[in-house]
């Protein structure tokens, strides 16, 4: 997906997340059966950050928001994502 163009990492290619917020996440994106790999630290110039890291296989046929790109690299992502997308495709 792309970050909103106002804000942290703005217009900036990611994974899909739920809202960064102090505390426990609300879950995944969206609904479907997500596995959970592990989480994923990053340090900010003004706060830290740890997320959850899910990955999930859609099955055909599903639609789903965002940017499709083959998983031969970071494609440019931000640190912590490339980080996130190192951990789901272990």
């Amino acid at each position: 997906v792309r970050r909103p163009q106002r804000g942290l990492l703005g217009g900036m290619l990611a994974l899909p997340t739920t809202g960064w917020i102090e505390g426990d996440a609300d879950g995944p994106p969206f609904e479907a059966g997500w596995e959970t790999v592990g989480e994923v630290r990053h340090v900010f110039t003004h706060f830290s950050l740890r997320l959850s890291v899910a990955r999930l296989r859609l099955d055909a046929g599903m639609v789903v928001d965002g940017q499709w790109v083959a998983l031969d690299g970071a494609h440019g992502l931000p640190s912590v994502f490339a980080k996130a997308l190192a951990l789901a495709t272990r």
